[in-house]
């Protein structure tokens, strides 16, 4: 708008003053008709031959300067300049005379970025008779009044600009509001609450216009995100079943591998037993030997019932139950546990428990389960005997790729969700280290990527599921803690849990 308002002012200006050209031409050309006409009839005395029409002529057109010369530039007649002399220093009207042509002259000033001043229009313009140049006039006109109306015209336009500039905005705002900025807040708050979690939130259709594509697009887009949202929800459900089931299937498959050792740690009790019964029934002793007997059989039996509670605890499901644990205590059970194996009796076994070590938050069978499937992949990599070191520590969190966990209010205990970047705040917290470390086969580096993964194992088809690790770091993460290895094949390997220290907040 405020350029084509310059272009109607440039336009308007131009106009008027291609106007006032024509009206000076015309009038001067009606000069010339009466100068020339007097000259041919010789109907004025020498001395005052134009003189009169001079003083008619600038009266009646308001030239305010009007100038009669002959063919040598002297002045015959004039109006603003002295009557007589000559006029030497005027190149145009020389022009004018030289080449019989008349030719103008706007005398103008730049008075603003795109307003011109206008002070006068010269006109030159040669006396002809009979095909004979003898002579030349000047007329100049004041171009105040034009400037005037030029004023007057830009302010009017100025005006009419600045109402319908007004006049579009208010327009402009209200449909721009009405139409597009009011949709688009309520598209953008109904976003939000949908980001929020309520999937029932819809916005209005806004008709066969573009809005009205982007409102029915928006809403197709939020069944869509409600479908797939629910779809997920289904998903995480039987995953977490299927995790459990995975867990119970590894921890039976551990089962399935104490029941050696266990079987050999009940069976030599039980021989003892049917020794002592078979001594009985023959009545061998006196009273005071079958008590003796007896008592040694209590014993015995105590002995095998314990065994079998621990295998049962171990293997039995449980209700997560998250609470203070002392690491120390679950290091022991594991390895009293563990220890029936017949592999065992090939191993050094060393424990270096800290003392004073701080309790962490944990499920205390799920943790038990951690140590059991290390040190009976540490016993597996030593067949022909070996070392194995238990050491409990405390330490600092100082790597900051370790992901935490972190576990929302509204979720229940260790509720399952992907772990971000930016949850790492962890850094220089105090953590409990359980470190197993064995002198066995050790891992190959290209293998060392990929122990975590689930199905994956080194051992001979048949030995290993190839979860137990896998479960093992997810529930290592699950209590915001890591699980690290380091190996080299031959060597060894050095499995090191992470678990954070608890302070008395969840």
């Amino acid at each position: 708008m405020i350029t084509m308002g310059v272009m109607v002012i440039s336009i308007s200006e131009k106009n008027m003053v291609e106007m006032k050209l024509r009206s000076g031409k015309t009038l001067v050309s009606s000069f010339r008709t009466a100068i020339e006409d007097d000259y041919l009839f010789k109907r004025r005395s020498d001395e005052d031959r134009y003189g009169e029409l001079t003083r008619k002529f600038a009266y009646n057109s308001g030239a305010s300067e009007l100038v009669v010369v002959d063919y040598n530039f002297n002045i015959i007649s004039g109006k603003g300049v002295e009557a007589s002399g000559r006029v030497d220093d005027d190149e145009n009207l020389g022009k004018s005379i030289k080449e019989n042509r008349e030719i103008y002259k706007i005398e103008s000033r730049r008075a603003g970025w795109f307003i011109s001043q206008y002070d006068a229009l010269v006109i030159y313009a040669p006396l002809v008779s009979n095909v004979k140049v003898f002579g030349g006039i000047r007329v100049t006109f004041p171009l105040g009044e034009l400037n005037n109306l030029l004023v007057r015209t830009r302010w009017l336009m100025l005006f009419y600009l600045s109402f319908a500039l007004l006049l579009f905005l208010l327009f402009g705002s209200y449909l721009l509001s009405r139409r597009i900025a009011n949709p688009l807040k309520d598209i953008a708050a109904t976003s939000e609450k949908i980001a929020d979690g309520d999937l029932t939130q819809r916005v209005d259709d806004y008709g066969e216009n573009e809005l009205g594509q982007l409102s029915r697009s928006f809403n197709k887009m939020a069944d869509r995100v409600a479908e797939h949202v629910g779809y997920l929800q289904r998903v995480n459900r039987d995953l977490r079943v299927t995790k459990q089931e995975l867990i119970r299937s590894e921890k039976l498959a551990s089962v399935g591998r104490l029941a050696a050792g266990v079987a050999h740690e009940i069976g030599n009790p039980l021989g003892a037993i049917l020794g002592y019964t078979d001594m009985m029934l023959k009545g061998v002793g006196d009273e005071s030997v079958r008590q003796d007997f007896l008592e040694r059989m209590e014993k015995e039996l105590k002995k095998i019932d314990f065994t079998i509670r621990e295998l049962l605890d171990y293997s039995r499901t449980s209700k997560l139950e998250v609470r203070e644990t002392d690491v120390n205590k679950v290091v022991s059970e594991t390895i009293s546990l563990v220890s029936h194996q017949k592999e065992f009796e090939k191993l050094k076994l060393e424990l270096k428990l800290g003392e004073n070590l701080p309790l962490v938050l944990v499920d205390e069978g799920q943790l038990q389960q951690i140590m059991m499937n290390i040190v009976l992949n540490a016993v597996d990599a030593m067949p022909d005997g070996g070392k194995l070191s238990v050491l409990t520590e405390t330490g600092i969190a100082k790597d900051d790729t370790v992901k935490f966990v972190r576990r929302r209010r509204k979720d229940d205990a260790f509720h399952d969700f992907s772990i971000k970047s930016d949850d790492i705040k962890d850094k220089g917290k105090e953590m409990v280290q359980i470190s197993f470390v064995d002198n066995g086969i050790g891992i190959e580096k290209d293998s060392l990527d990929n122990i975590f993964d689930p199905f994956y194992t080194t051992k001979e088809p048949g030995s290993g599921t190839g979860l137990g690790l896998s479960i093992s770091q997810r529930i290592v993460e699950t209590f915001k803690g890591k699980i690290e290895v380091q190996s080299e094949a031959g060597r060894g390997t050095t499995f090191t849990v992470s678990l954070p220290a608890f302070t008395g907040e969840v």
